[in-house]
C-alpha cells in the first residue's frame, strides 16, 4: 500500500527522538515545510524554523529549553555546510536530512541515481506533487527514465522542469533520443523544445540533423548573426533569445558538455567567419569558444601593434588597457590551447610593459636611493617584484614562434634590462658595496635561517630547500597553496656568491655561521669548522648526524609520489623532515633555454608536497631557497665583461668569479670575509646585470650581486586557527569531550578502509572488471575524488569513460559493495553539478 510522504517522514522522526531530545531537520531543497508544520502541530511541539538569523534561532531555543529537557525539532531549509552558529547543537542532536530521493529509495527500493542533482530534484518535486494520483504500479517501477516519461507526457511548464539539462542531454547522448523514440515521447520533447526555445525541427529529421539545428541556433543567437534565406533564423522573440543564451552558457561552460560544445564551435566556426569579421571588437571578445573569434581578434591586435614595425607609441598609450581587457577575457573563453597560451603570453607582456612604465615614473618623481635597505624595502612594498614575475610568465606561457609575441618580447626584454634590471641593481650595488659587511638592515641573513625559523623543539616541522627560488616565485607559491592553510611570506638575504653550495650550506643548523673556504686543485671547497659540506651528499650526511633518529631527509620527487597517508606512516616518529629540490638549478644550468618551462611543474610539486605534509600531521612547513636568479631573453654583446689575465682565477661563471688575488677593474671585488666567510680568497662580481665571459646559461644565471639573485623568500605554512562562530556553551563542550574518542575511532576506520580495499582487490581479482579495479585503486591512492578527477586519471591509465558515465560507474560499484555489506563510500554534490566521492 502506498505511503504518504508525511508517514515516511514521521516514522523516521519518531525513531530519532527515541535516541535524543533534539533533532535537526536539514531540508536543503525546501521540499517538506508542510510536513514539518504538520508534525509539529500533531506532536504538540514548538516551531523552530531558520529564517535568516542563526543567532536569533539559537536564542529562542535556549530560552525555550535551557537544559535541553524538552523535545526540540529544528527545521533548517539550507545546505548542511551552511550551519554556522548552530554547529554546536550537532553534538547533542540527531540529524535528519533525507531528500525525496532518499525517502523513495528507502521505502520503495527504486533504481534512482545515488545522489540528488538539481535536475533530478526538480523531477522528483513534480512526482511528489502528483503523488496522490500516481498508481502503485507506476510507483513500484519508478526510475529516472520513467520519471522523465511522466514529466514529458504531462507537458510541464518552465518552472517544473530544467529544460536546459533536458536539451543538452538530448544533444550529447543519442541513447536518450532512442529512449524517447521507443517510448513514443519524441513529439512531446519536440513540442517542449520548439515552444520554449524556438527550435524548428520534427520527427522526420534524423538525430544528427536535429542536433545540428540546435547547435546552429544556439551559436547564431550567441553571435547575434542572421543567415539569409533561412526561415529558421528570422528575428527571434526576445524570450527565445534569453533562453537560448542561458542554454548556450551551460553548454559551453559545464564540465559534462563543454567538450561537445568545443567540437561544434570548431565545426561551425568557418561557416560564420565572414559575419564574425564584420562585428565590432566589443561584441566578440566576451563570447565563449570559437577559434575563429580568437584568430579574428588576434589579427586585429596584430594589425594595430605590428603594421610594419612594432608600434611603440601604441604601447605607451591608454590603448594598452583595451588589449589587456581582450587578452584577460579570451584566456577564460578561448577553447584552443595554443590560443590560450598566446593570450596568456600577450597579457604578461602587456602587464610587464605597464609595470615598467610605472617604475620609470616612480624613479622620475623620487630622489635617488640612499641605501640598500630603502631599495629592497621599495622592491617589496611597491611590488616591483611583479616586473620580474611578468617577464618570467611571458616566456613561460608561449613556446611557439609567433611574430607579434617575438617582437613584443624583444621590446619588453630591452625595457626590462635597460629600464629596470640595470638601474635598480646599479643603485643596489653602489650602496651595498660601501657597507663594512654584506648585510641589509631588517632583512635576515641566510646564515641565521635555522636559528630564526626552526626553533620549535617539540613540534613536527618540515623544511623544504628549493634550488633557485627567487622572491616573486615565493609569492606565486603562496597563492597556489590551498586557502585551508595559513601562509606567511618573508624575505631573506642569500649568502654570497649566490650559488648552490654556499646557499645550501648556509641553511644548515651549523655550530658556526661562518663558512671556511679552502682552495683545492681547481676549485674552492666549503667547510664548517672541520666538517666538509661542499656538496649535497656532504650536507645530507651532516643533517643525518645532527638530527639523528628524529630527523629524515627526502628528495622532493620521491615525496611527491606519496599520499598524505603514506607520508604520515613514513614520518610518524620524526620531528624534523628535510626535503631537497634542485630541479630549477639543474635544468637552468644545463638546459637553459628550457628552464623557464619547468617552473610551473616544480611549484605545483612543492604545493602538493606541502599540503600532504600538513595533512599528515606536520605542524609547520618552512620553504626557502639557496639563491635566486636572473632571467633574460639572452645575452647581448654590450653587457659582457672580460676578466683580465692578471686575476689568478680559481672559479669563473657568468655572474661571479673566485680568485686568490685582488685586482681592480670593471667589476666589484671583495675579500670573502666581507660576506661573512673565512679564507684567503677574493670574490668578483660583474656590475649591475652584466656578465663575465664564461660558460653557462645565456638566459638563466645566478651567483651575482643583484636583488633578483640575492633576495629570496621564506614561506611559513601552518593550519589556520578557525575563528569560533558561536558562543561557547559549557554543556556542549562537555558533550564534545565525551565524543572526541568516537571521532578518533572514526578517523582510524577511514584509514583502515584503504587496507580493506587492498585486500578486496586481491581476493576479488577475477571477479572485478578493469574499470572497477581502476576505481578502487584510486581510493587506495587518495581518500577523496570528484568525478572529473577520476575522468582525468582514467585517461592516464587508458581507461575509457564518457564523462556522463563516471558517476554511473561509481554508483554501480557502490551499490555492488553495499550489497556485500561494505559501506565504504559517501557521496556529495559539489557546485551543484559534480559528484565527489570519499571514504567514510
Amino acid at each position: 500500500m502506498k505511503k504518504s510522504f508525511y508517514d515516511m517522514i514521521s516514522s523516521k522522526l519518531s525513531n530519532l527522538f527515541r535516541k535524543r531530545p533534539i533533532v535537526i531537520w536539514i531540508d536543503k531543497y525546501k521540499s517538506f515545510q508542510s510536513e514539518y508544520e504538520r508534525y509539529v502541530r500533531e506532536e504538540n511541539l514548538e516551531e523552530f524554523i531558520f529564517t535568516g538569523s542563526f543567532l536569533q534561532l539559537r536564542h529562542k531555543i535556549v530560552n525555550y529549553s535551557p537544559h535541553f529537557e524538552k523535545r526540540i525539532l529544528i527545521y533548517l531549509p539550507v545546505e548542511s555546510n551552511k550551519i554556522k552558529l548552530l554547529e554546536e547543537y550537532q553534538w547533542l542532536a540527531e540529524i535528519f536530512e533525507d531528500t525525496i530521493r532518499d525517502l523513495l529509495a528507502e521505502n520503495y527500493n527504486l533504481k534512482l541515481p545515488i545522489n540528488d542533482s538539481d535536475r533530478l530534484h526538480k523531477q522528483l518535486q513534480y512526482i511528489k506533487m502528483q503523488w496522490d494520483i500516481l498508481s502503485d504500479d507506476i510507483i513500484e517501477s519508478l526510475d529516472e527514465e520513467k520519471i522523465g516519461q511522466i514529466i514529458l507526457q504531462n507537458q510541464l511548464s518552465a518552472e517544473e522542469l530544467d529544460k536546459k539539462e533536458t536539451i543538452l542531454r538530448f544533444m550529447t547522448d543519442k541513447s536518450y533520443y532512442q529512449t524517447l523514440k521507443d517510448l513514443e515521447n519524441l513529439q512531446a520533447f519536440f513540442q517542449l523544445a520548439n515552444e520554449y526555445y524556438g527550435f524548428l525541427f520534427n520527427e522526420q529529421q534524423s538525430y544528427e540533423e536535429i542536433v545540428e539545428v540546435i547547435a546552429n541556433s544556439l551559436i547564431q543567437t550567441e553571435l547575434s548573426l542572421n543567415v539569409e534565406k533561412d526561415s529558421n533564423y528570422n528575428e527571434l522573440n526576445p524570450k527565445f533569445v534569453h533562453r537560448r543564451s542561458e542554454l548556450f552558457n551551460l553548454w559551453s561552460k559545464h564540465d559534462f558538455y563543454k567538450n561537445h560544445f568545443e567540437e561544434w564551435s570548431k565545426k561551425l566556426s568557418n561557416k560564420y567567419k565572414k559575419q564574425i569579421s564584420l562585428k565590432e571588437t566589443e561584441e566578440l571578445y566576451t563570447i565563449k569558444g570559437f577559434t575563429v573569434i580568437d584568430e579574428e581578434l588576434w589579427g586585429r591586435i596584430e594589425k594595430q601593434l605590428l603594421p610594419d614595425n612594432l608600434n611603440i607609441d601604441l604601447l605607451n598609450s591608454e590603448n594598452i588597457e583595451q588589449f589587456v581587457l581582450i587578452a584577460e577575457s579570451r584566456i577564460t573563453r578561448a577553447t584552443d590551447n595554443d590560443m590560450v597560451h598566446k593570450w596568456k603570453a600577450l597579457l604578461e607582456i602587456l602587464n610587464l610593459i605597464t609595470e615598467i612604465d610605472n617604475f620609470k615614473n616612480y624613479l622620475a618623481k623620487e630622489k635617488r636611493f640612499q641605501n640598500p635597505e630603502n631599495i629592497v624595502s621599495e622592491y617589496i612594498k611597491q611590488k616591483w617584484w611583479k616586473i620580474d614575475f611578468h617577464f618570467r610568465k611571458a616566456q613561460e606561457n608561449y613556446k611557439q614562434n609567433n611574430l607579434l609575441i617575438n617582437e613584443l618580447i624583444s621590446y619588453a626584454n630591452g625595457q626590462y634590462i635597460h629600464h629596470f634590471l640595470k638601474p635598480i641593481n646599479t643603485e643596489f650595488q653602489k650602496t651595498i658595496v660601501n657597507k663594512n659587511y654584506f648585510s641589509i638592515d631588517e632583512i635576515p641573513q641566510q646564515r641565521y635561517f635555522w636559528k630564526e625559523n626552526i626553533n620549535d623543539p617539540n613540534k613536527k616541522v618540515a623544511i623544504i630547500f628549493v634550488d633557485a627560488l627567487r622572491y616573486e616565485m615565493g609569492i606565486e607559491l603562496k597563492h597556489l597553496i590551498d586557502e585551508e592553510w595559513q601562509v606567511e611570506v618573508n624575505s631573506m638575504l642569500s649568502s654570497l656568491p649566490s650559488i648552490t653550495k654556499i646557499g645550501m650550506a648556509s641553511l644548515l643548523p651549523l655550530s658556526s655561521t661562518v663558512l671556511s673556504w679552502k682552495k683545492e686543485k681547481d676549485d674552492f671547497i666549503i667547510y664548517s669548522e672541520n666538517t666538509k659540506i661542499n656538496n649535497k651528499s656532504d650536507r645530507v650526511k651532516y643533517l643525518e648526524t645532527v638530527l639523528g633518529e628524529y630527523g629524515q631527509v627526502y628528495n622532493l620527487d620521491n615525496l611527491h609520489r606519496f599520499t598524505s597517508r603514506q607520508i604520515q606512516m613514513e614520518i610518524k616518529d620524526k620531528e624534523k623532515i628535510i626535503v631537497y629540490s634542485n630541479e630549477i638549478d639543474a635544468v637552468g644550468e644545463n638546459i637553459e633555454d628550457s628552464a623557464v618551462y619547468f617552473f610551473p611543474e616544480l611549484l605545483h610539486k612543492i604545493k602538493n608536497v606541502t599540503e600532504n605534509l600538513l595533512e599528515a600531521g606536520v605542524e609547520k612547513v618552512v620553504i626557502t631557497a639557496d639563491h635566486g636568479f636572473l632571467l633574460t631573453s639572452g645575452l647581448e654583446g654590450w653587457n659582457e665583461i672580460s676578466i683580465t689575465d692578471d686575476v689568478e682565477l680559481i672559479k669563473k661563471s657568468r655572474r661571479y668569479a673566485i680568485a686568490t688575488n685582488k685586482v681592480k677593474g670593471d667589476w666589484i671585488v671583495k675579500e670573502i670575509s666581507w660576506s661573512h666567510h673565512k679564507g684567503n680568497l677574493y670574490q668578483y662580481y660583474p656590475i649591475s646585470n652584466y656578465y663575465f665571459k664564461a660558460n653557462g646559461g645565456a638566459k638563466f644565471s645566478h651567483g651575482g650581486l643583484s636583488i633578483q639573485e640575492g633576495i629570496i623568500p621564506v614561506l611559513t605554512i601552518t593550519s589556520k586557527n578557525k575563528p569560533k562562530e558561536f558562543i561557547e556553551d559549557p554543556r556542549v563542550l562537555q558533550q564534545q569531550t565525551q565524543t572526541s574518542f568516537i571521532e578518533l575511532t572514526n578517523a582510524d576506520e577511514t584509514a583502515n578502509i584503504q587496507e580493506h580495499i587492498k585486500e578486496y582487490l586481491i581476493s576479488q581479482e577475477d571477479d572485478l572488471s578493469k574499470r572497477e579495479k581502476f576505481l578502487l585503486n584510486c581510493f587506495v591512492e587518495s581518500t577523496k575524488w570528484n568525478e572529473m578527477e577520476l575522468l582525468q586519471k582514467a585517461k592516464t591509465k587508458g581507461i575509457k569513460f564518457k564523462s556522463i558515465l563516471v558517476s554511473e560507474a561509481m554508483s554501480a560499484l557502490i551499490n555492488k559493495l553495499e550489497k556485500q555489506g561494505k559501506y565504504w563510500f559517501k557521496v556529495e554534490m559539489i557546485n551543484g553539478s559534480v559528484y565527489e566521492y570519499s571514504l567514510k
